[in-house]
């Protein structure tokens, strides 16, 4: 399982724009394998957040990594109330609809 510590380090590599994109990218791939091996609330907090990114591309990547982990561990959802109400919050946003419907 993650700790803080390892999501902050996450955050601050997907922020640091030195990087290249496609490492970022790289990044929330390895995350999404990771999750479909083992359950992870803080990974899963962390791919909502990236849903929201300014940039489309990461966006992108983290939002179609959602749907087959949110499927696998459809029974534990329930069970993580913070998840529940951060997995609400995109839809709010006008960006993140756009988004959903380019993927579809």
């Amino acid at each position: 399982r993650a700790t803080d510590d390892t999501i902050n380090e996450y955050k601050e590599f997907l922020a640091d724009s030195i990087i290249p994109d496609d490492d970022k990218k790289m990044l929330i791939s390895a995350l999404m394998l990771n999750l479909l091996q083992r359950f992870d609330a803080k990974k899963i907090q962390l791919l909502l957040e990236l849903c929201a990114s300014e940039n489309m591309h990461l966006s992108m990547r983290a939002i179609v990594s959602l749907p087959p982990i949110l499927q696998l561990y459809k029974d534990r959802w329930h069970l993580n109330p913070e998840l529940m109400s951060r997995s609400a919050l995109p839809s709010d946003q006008c960006c993140f609809n756009r988004s959903i419907y380019t993927v579809a």
